[in-house]
Formats: C-alpha cells, structure tokens, sequence
C-alpha cells in the first residue's frame, strides 16, 4: 500500500493540476509514517534494543530502523520547506526531499523475508555485482580494440577519398572518433542499431573491414556474452546455495534460543535446586 502511494504522489507531482484534488494523500501519508513508527517501537520494545539490534534478524531490522527514520524525516523536511516558500534554501531542501522519498520505495525489499523465491531473485543479483564490474571491463577492451582500428581506417578513408556529403556525415556520426565508433560498435551488438548498413559502409572501404565487422559480431554475441551469463548463472547458483544455508542456520539459532527460554524456566520452576521437577512445583 505504501508504494502505492509513493506511486501516485509521483503521478501528482507530474501533473501538477490534480494537486489541489488530491489533499488526502498528504494524510494517508503521515498515517503510514506514524504506523510504521508505531511497529517499529513496539518490535524494540518487545525484543528488547540489545536483541533487536544483534540478533539473528538484525540486518531486516537496522534496514527497517533506516527506513523509518528516513521517512520521519522526509517528513519534517515537507514542514520546513512549507514555512520556507520557494527560497533558494527550500529549493535544496526539496532536493533533499526527493531523495528520502526514495527509500520509502526500498521498502517492498522487507517482503524479502517472506517469499524465498523473491530473496533468491535479488541476493542473487546482488551477488552479481563484482562479476558484473568484470563483464564490463572485459567487453570494454573488446571494444577499444576493434575500435582502434575501425577509427583508423575509417579516418584514413575520409582523409584520402573524395565522398559524398551523406558518407562523411555518416562516417562522422559512427566512427568520426574513438568514442563514437565504441558506442556504434556497443550498439551494433546490443540492437540500438542495425549492424547490416554499418557492415556495407565498412565493406565498401575495404572487404577486410566487413570481414573483421562481421567477427566482432560472431565473437562477441555468440562467445562473449555466452560466457557472461554462465558466470553470471554460476554467482546465482552460489547465491541460492548460500541462502539456504543461511536459512537453515537461522532456523538452528531460533531452536537454540527456544530450548535456552525452556531451560531457563525448568530452572526456576526447580526452587531446591535437586535436577527434578515435581507435579507440584509445575502446580
């Protein structure tokens, strides 16, 4: 329901003229603060701090404190920048503002705790993030080699040949600099542009160029991005390996806890201190 909201207070501000309709949302809003600052006491109430704060839930729960009090003061800064106008001040707090509303979003990710296959889904991406920076760097070297030498050719071609002006402003937009001919040959293989007139300019330089065109798109779509994804299937797998792990030591934490409150309580049911329990002292 909250990110429902949060969605339709974005579809208020883009259409500025339902604001005035709308009012209700400014209540519902400062109801969900409240609750979820209610929930929030009452868990490290319940808990106890020391417990909340290091028990075996304690990431879910720093996650929620964070959240709760970013929404809080999402809040305060909404009054302050009412009382201020439109100031160069309130315009920075309204920035301010805009970025605290972000985290109210972040908390669908409590749902995590609830739907395995969802926790699976975003740990494992999660866990992506290193092979992912790799993936990266390796296709941006395959880049910057074929398009070192695409550059050069391509400039040779301009510089000696006499062309129409459609050919040089053709070659100028895709392969008028390094940059450029690295995001032509990125787009080529990522389908923001159709690769089939790219290979026809470059052959009419030289077949070669074709030839060399049409391997860089073998090799990169067939064996680099296939083997990007293996990696990235492996870290999902370990993610989803890992997660059940967690789980099961989660649930071993939550046994022991039990099996320490019940010996606890044997205990002071066992007022002399003799190792046994007698219908009485349960009475």
């Amino acid at each position: 329901a909250n990110a429902a909201l949060l969605a339709v207070e974005a579809e208020r501000q883009a259409k500025p003229e339902l604001a005035p309709a709308w009012p209700v949302l400014d209540y519902v809003s400062w109801f969900f603060t409240f609750f979820f600052l209610l929930e929030l006491s009452i868990r490290m109430g319940a808990h106890g701090i020391m417990h909340f704060f290091l028990g075996p839930s304690w990431h879910f729960n720093t996650f929620d404190c964070m959240v709760v009090l970013s929404d809080v003061a999402e809040r305060l800064i909404d009054l302050i920048s009412d009382g201020q106008g439109s100031t160069p001040r309130s315009l920075s707090v309204i920035r301010i503002l805009r970025v605290l509303r972000l985290a109210r979003a972040v908390r669908v990710v409590r749902l995590l705790r609830f739907f395995k296959e969802l926790r699976v889904m975003v740990f494992s991406i999660l866990c992506c993030g290193r092979p992912l920076l790799w993936a990266l760097f390796l296709v941006l070297v395959v880049i910057f080699i074929f398009g070192i030498y695409l550059t050069q050719i391509v400039t040779q071609h301009r510089h000696t040949e006499i062309l129409d002006e459609a050919s040089i402003f053709f070659y100028e937009d895709h392969f008028g600099g390094l940059v450029s001919t690295s995001s032509t040959l990125f787009q080529s293989v990522a389908g923001g542009l159709n690769w089939r007139e790219l290979d026809k300019r470059l052959s009419d330089i030289h077949w070669s160029n074709g030839l060399l065109f049409n391997f860089f798109i073998f090799f990169t779509m067939f064996a680099l991005l296939n083997i990007i994804t293996g990696v990235f299937v492996d870290a999902a797998l370990a993610s989803a390996h890992n997660d059940h792990e967690e789980l099961i030591q989660e649930e071993l934490t939550s046994e022991e806890s039990s099996l320490r409150k019940l010996q606890r309580l044997f205990e002071e049911t066992d007022v002399d201190k003799s190792g046994r329990i007698s219908v009485e002292m349960l009475k």
